[in-house]
């Protein structure tokens, strides 16, 4: 760390808290978020100036708590640094929701309890990490104004419904493999840049719909073998693949569709670019 670095650190009390409501706001900086706090939560704020000072606000009622940091607004402060480092504790239930102006958001979510999440980044990467076992998580939805976004999701999600990811620029991917048994929809919204979607998850016998716009860029879904697939596939300059499926019915399906236990019904348009599906 520079000497011109500014460490605050900073801890929130656990006590009797099981569930809690968490807003961040970063205006400009890196942001990173982790599991395994004893306490309710454990912060690391490095700035370069002290008009970036967090603002923050915990109230903790009982069982339940509220916590909220933001940037304060600055001006002329040009070539400063800034960076968050929070773990939160790893049992109390998390309802999460995240806003960054202008940096990389690290989002290792494998040893949280999180009940619904939602991110907004108008600049910057954003890699999101969902690897643990959420028995009460519904629904996740992230928007990427500019930078690539990566939302890797290998874990346990028994009652997740809905998956919404909005892009303006930059490429977009997500890969939805773990158990599924409640997931009932995922929509991906791309302007400019390659989308892929790896669905090779665990999903139950109720449908799957899955839609996917893209204005630019290619599109690549991969699917889970032996799972029934019915698709209706759109292009204006471009070229449709899918590998193992006819047309005889009007859509695209698969040897599978009408077959297996779930169907994963896709509806894909794309105004520039390829579109691949296949199973590899």
């Amino acid at each position: 760390m520079s000497s011109s670095m500014i460490e605050d650190r900073r801890s929130y009390p656990l006590g009797d808290v099981r569930a809690a409501e968490v807003e961040l706001q970063i205006l400009h900086g890196s942001l990173a978020i982790s599991g395994g706090s004893d306490e309710f939560c454990t912060a690391l704020f490095e700035y370069s100036h002290p008009e970036l000072r967090p603002i923050d606000r915990y109230d903790a009622d009982s069982d339940e708590a509220e916590l909220e940091i933001r940037q304060p607004q600055t001006q002329d402060l040009q070539g400063t640094r800034n960076s968050w480092e929070l773990a939160f504790n790893s049992e109390a239930a998390l309802s999460m929701a995240i806003e960054s102006m202008s940096g990389g958001v690290d989002l290792d979510f494998d040893r949280l309890n999180l009940q619904d999440v939602e991110v907004k980044s108008r600049s910057g990467t954003v890699r999101a990490s969902l690897a643990g076992s959420y028995l009460a998580l519904d629904e996740v939805y992230i928007e990427s104004n500019s930078g690539s976004v990566t939302v890797a999701m290998p874990g346990d999600f028994p009652a997740l419904g809905s998956i919404e990811v909005e892009s303006l620029s930059g490429s977009t991917e997500l890969a939805i493999t773990g158990d599924c048994p409640a997931l009932r929809s995922v929509d991906v919204t791309s302007k400019s840049g390659r989308v892929t979607l790896d669905l090779r998850g665990a999903f139950a016998r109720d449908d799957l719909g899955v839609d996917i716009e893209s204005m630019s860029g290619r599109v690549q879904v991969l699917l889970p073998e032996g799972v029934g697939a019915s698709m209706n596939a759109t292009t204006m300059s471009g070229k449709i693949r899918a590998a193992g499926f006819n047309t005889g019915s009007g859509r695209w399906t698969n040897a599978a569709f009408g077959q297996s236990a779930a169907t994963i019904w896709l509806n894909i348009r794309v105004m520039s670019g390829s579109v691949d599906v296949g199973t590899a």
